[in-house]
């Protein structure tokens, strides 16, 4: 079970590697300015048009709202996953106290047994 969690960890850690625009670095970002001026001309739009700049606009704010997105969607996958976490530890602690070794002391005063089992 936990080899499970430790695997679901890794995975989300390891996809979760999309920054905002605000954590990038300034290489990432001329990175991605790059990309984005790229996507602008391979859509047919001309560098220097009033349609070049609209595309440019666009295209980063869909970007930034995207990476956004993705970070939200990934934290509530690691909230769940705490959560589901610590209900099988409440849900082990119960099993375990069901199944715990009980042991059963008895005496015998005269006519009668009184027993205790803890």
């Amino acid at each position: 079970m936990r080899l499970a969690y430790i695997l679901i960890c890794s995975a989300l850690f390891i996809s979760g590697c999309t920054k905002t625009v605000d954590e990038m670095s300034y290489s990432e970002r001329v990175a991605l300015a790059k990309g984005i001026e790229e996507s602008c001309v391979k859509q047919g739009t001309v560098p220097g048009t009033p349609e070049y700049s609209a595309c440019l606009d666009i295209e980063a704010q869909r970007e930034i709202t995207g990476r956004a997105n993705t970070q939200q969607r990934q934290r509530a996958a690691l909230r769940n996953l705490g959560n589901q976490m610590q209900e099988n530890a409440r849900n082990q602690a119960l099993v375990d106290a069901m199944n715990r070794p009980r042991t059963t002391d008895c005496y015998r005063y005269f006519n009668q047994v009184r027993c205790n089992t803890y």
